[in-house]
């Protein structure tokens, strides 16, 4: 069995935001592909769904959180909660926002954070900024999500999931947390038909037709089974060459396992933060000459930001469709695939 780690990008991404090691919670069943009328009951942290009002309750990890009134000051400790919580509020609800979450390389919301103060990684730091509601993940360091419980702030320990359903849900946690619900809906809305145009687009390609792929990334990590790098490979409709060997969570592996593999495709980004020599030092090792990637490099070698696919929100959708498109170029020729558009003045 393969050990379960973090990839690199996102590990540095975690340590950036006050974050380390923590054990995550299991997670709570995503929404139904075929919704209710009312999805907030299919939110299990939201204590009354049909409570739009506030005072409302939610049920953190950490045991249960009372918002008494709109949080109009906040701070999202997590790139991939950020990513969603600026497609429902406008920059200025930000209290603060970290290096990470303006380095083009990993985030998908630059130009909007840029307008939001970046805060050094203390709770000195935090607390200071005032904020109303603080969203953390199970790899907030203990401490700090101590301190800021300890100075009387609502914080919400949310979980982190890497699957797009359980991105969808998570958009939804988050607007009922900072009182968007209809705005939630429209986000909805746009992320669910750009999902679903590549479910319908390769619904028929038989299981035989769909090639491998392996990803890598920094030191030759790579997600098995369970990552959101198998959901990407999978709902671009190919087969995770990682998973299909055993690998479980991520996982450093070796240039003989990759030669092992012999994937039909391999996904790089040549921007990845971690080693952005990959690329090249892959297509220089002879051990890869004879692989079925690297004999047609042009077409199989693919590149894709690490942005869409090291993060934790729905903007790995963008993930997807770029890795469609390479596998499956006759089926979106002429398709034009844009980056979301949720700025809000």
């Amino acid at each position: 069995m393969w050990k379960r780690l973090i990839p690199v990008a996102l590990a540095l991404a975690l340590l950036a935001l006050g974050c380390g090691p923590a054990a995550a919670p299991s997670p709570a069943p995503p929404l139904a592909a075929t919704r209710a009328s009312d999805p907030w009951s299919q939110v299990p942290q939201i204590v009354d769904p049909a409570n739009h009002g506030w005072p409302r309750s939610v049920r953190s990890v950490t045991g249960p959180v009372e918002l008494k009134r709109k949080p109009e000051r906040i701070l999202v400790l997590s790139l991939g909660h950020e990513e969603m919580s600026l497609a429902l509020v406008p920059p200025s609800r930000l209290v603060g926002t970290s290096q990470w979450t303006i380095n083009a390389a990993l985030s998908n919301v630059v130009e909007l954070a840029r307008a939001i103060p970046v805060l050094p990684s203390s709770a000195e730091a935090y607390i200071a900024a005032r904020p109303e509601l603080v969203v953390v993940t199970p790899y907030t360091r203990r401490e700090l999500i101590q301190q800021l419980t300890d100075a009387g702030m609502p914080v919400f320990l949310t979980e982190v999931t890497e699957t797009p359903l359980y991105y969808e849900r998570d958009l939804l946690l988050l607007a009922y947390l900072l009182g968007e619900e209809e705005r939630a809906l429209e986000v909805m809305r746009t992320v669910q038909g750009r999902r679903q145009r590549i479910e319908r687009a390769l619904a028929t390609k038989p299981a035989g037709e769909r090639p491998t792929v392996l990803s890598l990334s920094g030191q030759n990590f790579t997600g098995g089974s369970g990552t959101s790098n198998e959901s990407i490979i999978a709902a671009a409709g190919g087969v995770n060459a990682a998973t299909k060997a055993g690998v479980e969570g991520w996982h450093q592996i070796s240039l003989e396992a990759i030669a092992q593999m012999d994937p039909d495709y391999v996904l790089l980004s040549t921007d990845d933060p971690a080693n952005p020599e990959l690329p090249a030092q892959l297509f220089a090792h002879p051990a890869f000459t004879g692989l079925r990637a690297f004999k047609e490099r042009e077409r199989r070698i693919i590149n894709i930001p690490s942005r869409y696919l090291s993060t934790l929100s729905f903007w790995n959708i963008r993930g997807i469709e770029e890795l469609a498109r390479a596998l499956w170029p006759q089926d979106f020729a002429g398709v034009e695939f844009r980056d979301f558009d949720f700025r809000r003045e």
